[in-house]
């Protein structure tokens, strides 16, 4: 688990996280992820922390979009922070603070988020397509990425950690998009041993 979250599946969607394969994930925070993954085996899993994150400024709304930048701010944090970075600077997935090179960039994003994007690592996340996220989240959150570009990268204020549980020493709080790349992984895994058993 640790080897597949550091340095990812070749031939595969799931990126490598390890700061030293250019990820943005410490050594300390990949053993966190395997032990997270680890307790679903024994039923012990930690609460996601449910506060809000909240705006520090007012997002514009975006002429010829119909989501709301602000419930788009919320669906950005719990699922695409991770790969985008917490202000859209980029990380594994491409900085959503630059202008898009599209002549139609409302509906470039919403195609993009809605059906990923081909030979990248961006997947799907309308539910239509197998995603998690509904239309109205899908408009919302294309709300949010074009208000970005309007502002620049919007200033979060941070929720307050909770307490973390203890599964074999202290295993820091994961939030909702960490989570989902762990089921990500636990995917991959078990695709992959089941080519195995195939061959």
């Amino acid at each position: 688990m640790k080897a597949t979250v550091a340095s990812g599946v070749p031939g595969s969607k799931m990126p490598a996280w390890s700061k030293a394969k250019g990820g943005p994930l410490t050594d300390a925070e990949i053993d966190a992820i395997a032990a997270f993954v680890a307790t679903w085996t024994t039923g012990n899993v930690p609460p996601a922390p449910t506060e809000p994150v909240r705006l520090l400024i007012p997002l514009p709304t975006v002429a010829g979009v119909s989501g709301d930048p602000a419930r788009g701010a919320a669906v950005f944090q719990q699922n695409c922070l991770v790969c985008h970075g917490a202000k859209g600077e980029g990380r594994v997935g491409v900085n959503l603070a630059k202008p898009f090179a599209s002549a139609f960039p409302a509906a470039y994003v919403k195609q993009a988020v809605s059906s990923g994007v081909q030979g990248s690592v961006m997947p799907a996340w309308a539910q239509s397509d197998g995603g998690p996220l509904n239309d109205q989240q899908i408009d919302d959150v294309t709300a949010f990425i074009l208000s970005v570009q309007k502002t620049g990268s919007p200033t979060f204020i941070e929720p307050t950690p909770a307490p973390v549980s203890s599964v074999g020493g202290a295993l820091p709080v994961i939030g909702g998009a960490v989570l989902l790349m762990a089921v990500i992984v636990l995917v991959v895994v078990l695709s992959a041993r089941g080519a195995s058993r195939r061959v």
